[in-house]
């Protein structure tokens, strides 16, 4: 399937992901039929781009939009996206990424499916994954195993990172470095699954340990205990979810230097109402 603009928050992984999506379709076509395409004199200008090198000035832009046919909602996406990764102002940034995130939203992504989701449940495959999206993943073990903030085992990082690739969630490029091809993941919501709630469990866990080992200048952990009305709770759900799509519109940077794990739990404490069937019996004797 082509891949769809709007499903993303960087613009050089959507050319990324085009390239490889026309190269699986055509094994002759090349950045050098992509140049031509677009009226370009040489290669150098779109391999720069999409290595990193440069941005494309308005006139690669307007051909590139153009090329794409996108319509106005994909182009304002698009050009948003160059934008914000050409911007050094921080308020200028941050109006863009609230741009991206609103035409973004317009475009769920489609949840992986549970059989998928069986064989990479783990906490670490999440993470290397997104240290492939960062451009830090190799493949030496030993040196992903040092990035690794919990411990792992060369063998198991191994085993994790091929299993990726044999399930193309993690790709070789042409320079043979580990890429992350496709849209972020994500899960059904609100359906009973054993393999999620293990992978929740794992990371509550590593949130408990991150309370002794990570500095409170490199985590942040907020608990608030309150009462509610359970007529609420759907409410509830709905802002904790509006919340994290926000987080993630935001703080997501294919050009950061850590992976993070950010986690919500909301549960009960207490019943506030016991039903009389729930009492428990009086000692008391009738006479």
């Amino acid at each position: 399937m082509t891949p769809n603009v709007r499903t993303y928050q960087d613009y050089r992984q959507f050319l990324k992901d085009f390239a490889e999506y026309k190269r699986r379709q055509n094994s002759h076509w090349s950045y050098g039929t992509w140049a031509h395409s677009l009226g370009l004199k040489a290669t150098t200008s779109i391999s720069m781009i999409i290595n990193g090198q440069r941005h494309p000035g308005e006139q690669i832009l307007h051909s590139l939009v153009e090329y794409f046919g996108f319509s106005p909602n994909e182009e304002s996406h698009f050009r948003n996206l160059v934008a914000l990764a050409k911007s050094n102002e921080t308020h200028l940034k941050n109006i863009l990424k609230k741009e991206v995130h609103t035409s973004s939203l317009k475009q769920p992504r489609p949840p992986i499916s549970r059989h998928l989701f069986s064989q990479i449940f783990e906490w670490h495959f999440m993470a290397l994954r997104q240290l492939a999206r960062m451009g830090r993943l190799t493949t030496n073990s030993q040196i992903t195993k040092r990035q690794l903030l919990h411990r792992l085992s060369e063998k198991t990082i191994q085993m994790a990172t091929e299993k990726l690739i044999h399930l193309r969630l993690l790709e070789l490029d042409s320079e043979q470095k580990l890429v992350a091809p496709a849209s972020p993941l994500s899960t059904q919501q609100d359906i009973p699954d054993e393999n999620i709630r293990a992978f929740h469990q794992q990371m509550i866990s590593l949130a408990a340990q991150s309370v002794q080992r990570v500095s409170v200048k490199e985590r942040e952990i907020v608990g608030l205990t309150i009462p509610i009305s359970r007529a609420k709770l759907r409410q509830a759900k709905e802002l904790i979810r509006k919340f994290a799509s926000e987080f993630d519109a935001l703080m997501d940077d294919t050009q950061g230097d850590a992976v993070y794990q950010l986690n919500v739990q909301f549960f009960p404490l207490a019943e506030g109402v016991i039903n009389d069937h729930d009492k428990e019996p009086s000692n008391e004797k009738n006479h």
